[in-house]
């Protein structure tokens, strides 16, 4: 049996309050199922938890590393945390990235839950959002880019796309960038998505007619 087969019969056996493919994706990304997995900067298991989230969880590092339904039970109680941070008008897709971008990077979580707080649904619009408006400025140093690829990774098992919108963006901004001699990454990926998602709408306007 899998891993990802120990994972369902837990969330069936559970806490279904959060999807299953969600866990699942968080686990791929974070520990690609091995539960032993422990971290230079200290985060263990399946969820890879820090010591802050392993305090507010209850659950020692230990605790987490000998055993994968705890484990699966420190996951599930460190989603319903950060469930808790996110405004209530955000909902759906949304909603569930933010909770991964609450254990990513807090930073960014805040800046978006803060810009979205009247009301989201989905998160391949927020990820759109971070990714053209958001500086390593104004997190601390960190890249936007990256931080939100690490959740959109998460967020695609969730909505089964193909390819997530991080990735895409930046292929096409590669593109550019190789075209125009830059490497600014900052701005190559944001032209890369402007140019995706004008694309996008392209494709929808020549449908239509069509």
């Amino acid at each position: 049996m899998g891993w990802s087969d120990r994972v369902d019969a837990l969330w069936e056996a559970g806490s279904r309050d959060f999807p299953l493919k969600f866990h699942r994706g968080w686990i791929r990304v974070e520990s690609d199922g091995d539960n032993s997995e422990r971290t230079s900067r200290g985060e263990v298991g399946w969820y890879q938890l820090d010591a802050a989230e392993r305090d507010a969880v209850g659950l020692s590092d230990v605790a987490i590393l000998d055993d994968e339904a705890t484990s699966f039970r420190a996951g599930a109680s460190l989603m319903a945390l950060n469930d808790g941070k996110v405004p209530t008008a955000i909902s759906g897709t949304a909603r569930l990235g933010l909770i991964k971008m609450w254990h990513t990077l807090p930073a960014l979580a805040r800046l978006l839950g803060n810009h979205f707080r009247d009301g989201a649904s989905d998160w391949r619009t927020m990820a759109a959002w971070g990714l053209a408006n958001v500086s390593a400025a104004q997190i601390d140093g960190h890249n936007p880019a990256k931080w939100i690829r690490n959740v959109d990774k998460v967020m695609s098992e969730v909505t089964e796309d193909s390819l997530p919108i991080a990735e895409q963006a930046e292929i096409v901004a590669d593109t550019i960038g190789s075209i125009v001699g830059t490497e600014d990454s900052g701005m190559i990926v944001t032209v890369g998505l402007v140019a995706l998602l004008g694309l996008s709408a392209l494709t929808v306007l020549l449908w239509r007619i069509w």
